[in-house]
């Protein structure tokens, strides 16, 4: 999910104008449009309805349950209590495992406050704080504060890490780290862990939250975890995502297959990058990375429609979309790919799309490189959690009644 070089952008070309290049075999097929040994026809064709349902019902008969739910650690910080939880997770890859989130309830917030799930962006976890890297929104509570103080002093947050990666605290007297186990599983099984954290969150912070009022946001990866947060849980109410790359099926997403098949390293050191090519693609190419038409294309298959919200778009509600022209991480296409898809969101829907001049390119993939949305983000959650009209809702449409 990144710019792609001009190389990569003229094998896409070749992608579509040889498509049974580089096959492996003496008469390929016309129409499957292989390169470096995958058939981006047979893989990344649109998906019939019944192998959407299959995915919905392979999601039903999860149990993301959350087991032996424990407060590990708590300490005050940045005008709240921060509280370490863990609990175990008993399904999906590398499991059984102990997962770690942290609830953080703002100084004041009294009983009964919404709850906001916070989807971190990236692979390297998520941080209590803003230390270096984490000094952005997209993995700092700190720095979230900064941007929607009335939002983040007026819900409770609940932050999952992702499987393998570590929670960043260092403060307020927590150890330095506190690392999930299991094994990675972009968009996936991401979304199982948070559902278990939201569960033993609401179960530990009964007097503190209301169960009734949850809403999600998400940045980068974390984006299009929430979007399938909601798809999957319908105890969220509301989304608001930043750049989220929430579809798989679009000339975008092409070239970041190309990139992966390739071996770049900037493709590869995406977040989902290496998992993509070691679980999706690579498994599909025969010897010598020429094309196997006997590869488990339906297995591959599945694993993309589970991983692409917008597939599922009908199943959500009340949703915001940031998404600025010029992002270098995750391209504006995805965004657009999203807002085109058949299907319509219900209650109310924003998609922003922002060109303000940046300081830098990569300021682009950051809420503080938008800062027209903070404002706007602050006050559309502050109405879809019902806590009323307020000073920074000001600049946000209304949400629809």
């Amino acid at each position: 999910m990144t710019r792609v070089p001009g190389l990569l952008a003229s094998l896409l070309l070749l992608l579509v104008v040889l498509p049974a290049c580089d096959s492996g075999t003496d008469e390929p097929e016309e129409d499957l449009r292989i390169l470096f040994g995958v058939s981006f026809e047979r893989l990344f064709s649109d998906p019939s309805a019944a192998e959407i349902q299959a995915v919905r019902d392979e999601w039903a008969a999860r149990n993301p349950a959350a087991s032996g739910a424990s407060i590990v650690a708590s300490g005050a910080y940045d005008g709240a209590t921060v509280y370490v939880v863990s609990h175990t997770m008993t399904e999906g890859p590398g499991a059984p495992f102990t997962h770690y989130g942290v609830v953080r309830v703002p100084d004041g917030a009294g009983d009964d406050a919404p709850v906001l799930v916070v989807h971190h962006g990236g692979d390297s976890g998520v941080s209590i704080s803003s230390q270096s890297p984490f000094s952005s929104g997209n993995a700092s509570l700190e720095a979230m504060t900064d941007l929607y103080p009335t939002l983040m002093a007026s819900t409770v947050q609940v932050t999952p890490t992702y499987r393998s990666e570590p929670l960043f605290a260092g403060v307020a007297g927590l150890d330095a780290q506190y690392v999930s186990g299991g094994e990675p599983s972009p968009w996936d099984y991401d979304v199982d862990d948070s559902m278990a954290l939201l569960s033993a969150a609401l179960d530990l912070f009964d007097d503190e939250t209301d169960e009734d009022r949850i809403a999600a946001i998400g940045y980068s990866r974390g984006a299009n975890v929430a979007l399938l947060h909601q798809i999957r849980d319908d105890r969220i109410d509301a989304v608001t995502e930043y750049y989220g790359p929430s579809d798989f099926y679009n000339s975008t997403a092409d070239q970041l297959a190309i990139g992966l098949l390739l071996e770049d390293e900037g493709a590869l050191g995406l977040p989902g990058g290496e998992f993509l090519f070691n679980e999706v693609l690579d498994p599909l190419r025969g010897a010598n990375n020429q094309y196997d038409e006997d590869a488990d294309y339906a297995s591959a298959r599945r694993e993309v429609i589970r991983r692409s919200s917008s597939l599922f778009k009908g199943d959500l509600a009340n949703l915001q979309i940031h998404h600025h022209t010029s992002d270098p991480v995750v391209p504006y296409a995805f965004s657009q790919a999203f807002d085109a898809r058949a299907g319509t969101v219900g209650g109310d829907y924003e998609f922003n799309t922002w060109n303000n001049t940046l300081a830098n390119e990569g300021a682009a993939h950051s809420p503080e490189g938008i800062p027209d949305s903070n404002p706007q983000t602050e006050g559309w959650l502050l109405r879809a959690l019902g806590l009323g009209q307020t000073l920074t809702a000001s600049a946000a449409p209304a949400l629809a009644q």
